[in-house]
């Protein structure tokens, strides 16, 4: 279980989303990904804000289409 206020830093970050840094830091300034907080000067990401993330983008399970059977 991850505790709700693990911090990540940009490496970690990347490395979980498997971005460089600048796609991370332009993902941050278009909104796909949450802005940092600062904790004494430093950047940081809540495990919160980033599962939160991933939960938005996942898209909900397709319903499976069912076949319609043909008069013969």
């Amino acid at each position: 279980m991850t505790n709700d206020l693990q911090l990540y830093t940009s490496k970690e970050v990347m490395g979980l989303l498997g971005v460089s840094e600048s796609t991370l830091w332009r993902r941050i300034k278009d909104g796909t990904i949450p802005t940092p907080t600062k904790i004494a000067g430093l950047r940081r990401w809540r495990h919160a804000d980033l599962a939160q993330m991933i939960a938005d983008a996942t898209p909900e399970p397709a319903h499976p289409v069912r076949k319609r059977s043909r008069a013969a």
